[in-house]
């Protein structure tokens, strides 16, 4: 009886740790993401300008593509959102 009284209580005990570290993972890949997206306004403020996509009838897909520090990055006006390209350059 005693066996089983001390497994679950190390049962109860090894998942409330399990359970810590999922919860802090979570919060490490959002303050990555962060970084990133902090990155992505500097190449908006300090990057070159490559290219302009104007979109009349959906506003919210007009952009400007930025070069900074050998990255691509595209922003969109229209929503506030910066995405950092991962393939070439992305101009279409």
């Amino acid at each position: 009886m005693n066996k089983i009284l001390i497994a679950l209580v190390l049962a109860v005990v090894m998942s409330g740790n399990v359970y810590a570290n999922f919860i802090t993972d979570a919060f490490k890949s959002d303050k990555s993401d962060k970084s990133e997206h902090q990155l992505c306004l500097e190449a908006v403020e300090k990057g070159k300008l490559i290219s302009e996509y104007e979109n009349n009838y959906n506003p919210e897909w007009t952009n400007k593509v930025y070069v900074y520090k050998g990255e691509s990055y595209k922003f969109f006006y229209a929503v506030n959102k910066c995405e950092k390209l991962e393939v070439g350059l992305g101009v279409y």
